[in-house]
């Protein structure tokens, strides 16, 4: 950097000392100014380029953050709510949004959960707690708002998966984590 800059120095100077203000301003001035848009344009393009593909990591990390959101909603395919085919992804938002509050109405208004579903959803909690944990990160590099929602999920499935159903307090408090985990996917959403 020194080097480049002493350099620059010298040619400058030299052309003032031997040729006078007409040899820069006829030759080094255009030459500088040159350079510099060349430099500039550059740094453009690579700017435009980079910024095209952190935009493409970004969606392809939701995208896997969703496919593991999808899994979870599918413990949900019994419910009337839950229409067939139904897919997670950023698409469609105002149909994620619809059918994820439709589901939780229909939670929430459920006089029995079935027996069967708490047991597969606590199962699959089991499961999938620690890939949902590392995913954190993942996460965390595409916005602060992606981040707050995906910790809230971590940790609804984590207190869902330890859960002991067969006691009837625990049951609200399966209700209680299940109605939070849905409002956390469609903040996620």
């Amino acid at each position: 950097m020194w080097c480049c800059l002493l350099v620059l120095v010298c040619l400058v100077t030299h052309g003032f000392v031997k040729y006078g203000l007409a040899h820069y301003t006829d030759n080094l001035l255009p030459e500088f100014t040159g350079v510099f848009f060349e430099l500039f344009v550059v740094l453009l393009v690579f700017n435009k380029w980079q910024e095209r593909e952190e935009s493409k990591q970004k969606i392809a990390k939701e995208k896997r953050l969703r496919e593991f959101l999808i899994f979870i909603i599918n413990e949900f395919a019994n419910f009337r709510s839950m229409p067939e085919g139904f897919s997670f992804y950023g698409l469609s938002h105002t149909e994620n949004q619809t059918v994820l509050n439709r589901l939780k109405t229909e939670f929430t208004s459920a006089q029995n959960t079935p027996i069967s579903f708490r047991y597969s959803f606590i199962q699959h909690c089991q499961i999938d707690i620690d890939a949902l944990t590392s995913l954190l990160p993942v996460a965390a590099d595409l916005s602060e708002e992606h981040f707050k929602a995906w910790a809230r999920i971590v940790f609804y499935v984590k207190k869902s998966s330890m859960l002991d159903i067969t006691v009837l307090k625990k049951k609200k408090k399966f209700d209680e984590h299940i109605v939070k985990l849905l409002d956390y996917i469609r903040r996620f959403d």
